[in-house]
């Protein structure tokens, strides 16, 4: 067997048992060790740049201060590996077992982790910028800080996964499934939010700017605080029962939007932001800064009080039943606007067009 600290760069050992081994400090660099088994060995310090590890199986072996930069790891199981701050920049990965690794730390730049298990998986202050984790599974995964950077998370799932301060990007989350994850202060700028699914996930003080939100869900999600900035594509995007309190939008077109029953107390929706056609049905938009285009949005039963919608455009809106106590509408256009059981006391209505006290 192999010494400690040899130079075995290239070598061939597929389907090798290294059984008690110490290979520390080894060099193997280049080496082939596909299907080989390792079983309570000594890795410390061992070079494996580049080398094919691929369906190798680790058990119980310590692989602290490992290199794996550019190596092939494909199918390989590394359940319950401790590799804090290990080198697998480039790593291929692919349809490995990563069940509760310890990855804290990790530089996982441009690495391949599609479609692997990393369930529970500590992956804190990792840097995964440019990684490839399309279709991998990261139920209850840690990611606290990581850097996602640009990073595929298309049809990925991220339930109940600790997102809280991490850098996401330009990252694609086309179709992710992120659901009760928490995401508090994480950057989502630029990121790709198609299809992505944000059901009862934490994401205050989020920075969503410049996001692409084409049918994302964030129904019941907590949104207060969070900035959605100048991102522009809100096409069937769903926040119904979601905690928008003191959210921020801006310069947006929330054209159909489902805001119903949403908690929208605070909210910013100025400058130049349009909700024509947005659903607010029961909505809380209590001291609210509410966009001037209401055009046809529904506000049934919305709760407008104290809300500020000067010059705001409501024509044919429906506000049945809508609250409006104590709520600037000064100049507002009401024409043609459903106003059944609608509530004014109290509201400003100085140069209100369409509506009669």
């Amino acid at each position: 067997m192999p010494a400690p600290e040899a130079d075995l760069r290239g070598c061939d050992f597929s389907g090798i048992e290294f059984v008690s081994t110490n290979l520390a400090g080894a060099n193997l660099a280049g080496a082939n060790l596909s299907k080989a088994r390792f079983s309570v060995a000594n890795l410390t310090g061992v070079n494996l740049a580049g080398a094919n590890i691929s369906e190798a199986d680790f058990f119980v072996t310590t692989l602290l201060g490992v290199n794996l930069a550019g190596a092939n790891l494909t199918n390989a199981n590394l359940k319950h590996a401790w590799l804090p701050d290990i080198n697998l920049a480039r790593a291929r990965l692919s349809g490995a077992n990563l069940y509760g690794v310890n990855f804290r730390g990790a530089v996982l730049t441009g690495a391949n982790l599609s479609d692997t298990n990393l369930i529970g998986a500590e992956l804190a202050v990792a840097n995964l910028k440019d990684a490839n984790l399309s279709g991998a599974y990261l139920y209850d995964a840690s990611l606290t800080g990581a850097d996602l950077t640009n990073a595929n998370l298309r049809d990925t799932t991220l339930e109940d996964a600790n997102l809280i301060g991490a850098k996401l990007w330009e990252a694609d989350l086309t179709n992710a499934t992120a659901t009760r994850a928490i995401l508090v202060g994480a950057s989502l700028s630029y990121a790709n939010l198609t299809d992505a699914d944000f059901t009862d996930a934490n994401l205050q003080n989020a920075s969503i700017d410049n996001a692409n939100l084409t049918r994302t869900w964030f129904t019941y999600a907590n949104l207060e605080n969070a900035s959605f900035g100048a991102s522009k594509v809100f096409r069937g995007t769903n926040f119904a029962h979601a905690n928008l309190t003191g959210a921020t939008f801006g310069f947006q077109d929330l054209l159909g939007v489902n805001f119903s029953n949403a908690n929208l107390t605070e909210v910013d929706m100025l400058p130049n932001v349009s909700l024509v056609g947005a659903d607010l049905t029961n909505a809380n938009l209590t001291n609210a800064l509410v966009a001037e285009d209401l055009r046809s949005a529904n506000l049934t039963g919305a709760n407008l009080t104290g809300a500020s919608l000067d010059r705001s455009d409501l024509r044919d809106a429906n506000l049945t039943n809508a609250n409006f106590s104590n709520a600037n509408l000064r100049d507002a256009n009401l024409t043609n606007a459903i106003l059944t059981g609608a509530k004014f006391t109290g509201a400003n209505l100085a140069g209100v067009i369409g509506y009669t006290p």
